[in-house]
């Protein structure tokens, strides 16, 4: 009996946390909460740790572009590692001048969840950025891999104002 109950037990915390598996470490609820617009980029990696990787909002081409060569997300473990891949990113030859124009405006995210392989649904939190390094929205929401599901917002702070949708789910997938 004292073995079915080890391995229950076992079960339970892997299951706990696989669940947890695709949101960074540092991440709560309350850390989430209290991100502000205007913070800095080492003020929100102070709350909320660092984030699982970067990505440079250089997306829109003009019609007969050919397209960045390199990646605009990447994998961190660093501060320094952020910083070095927005400079070359942004310092970079831009293959158009929609391209160009996106560099000047520097804007950038820091992805503090992945998407999980498994069918269902993935939390996911992204933290948007100005060209002064400074927070321009938090953005929460529940990613469904299901194409017949709907995503599912659970928070969003912006220059628009402060809506947490779901604040249980916010709850299961962010807490420790």
């Amino acid at each position: 009996m004292r073995i079915r109950r080890g391995v229950a037990w076992f079960l339970a915390l892997a299951m706990a946390a696989c669940v947890r598996s695709d949101v960074a470490p540092g991440v709560s609820p309350a850390g989430v909460l209290s991100v502000e617009l205007g913070m800095s980029k080492e003020e929100v990696i102070g709350i909320l740790g660092m984030p699982l990787a970067v990505s440079a909002r250089l997306n829109v081409h003009q019609g007969n572009c050919a397209g960045l060569l390199r990646p605009t997300e990447r994998d961190v473990t660093s501060a320094e590692q952020i910083t070095s891949f927005l400079d070359s990113i942004f310092s970079a030859t831009p293959c158009c001048e929609a391209i160009r124009r996106q560099q000047e405006e520097r804007l950038y995210t820091v992805v503090y969840s992945r998407m999980v392989e498994a069918d269902g649904a993935s939390p996911m939190l992204w933290v948007h950025f100005d060209a002064h390094d400074r927070v321009r929205e938090v953005y929460v929401k529940l990613n469904s891999r299901n194409p017949l599901q709907e995503d599912k917002g659970i928070y969003m702070r912006n220059a628009q104002g402060t809506y947490l949708m779901d604040e249980e789910l916010l709850e299961k997938y962010f807490a420790k």
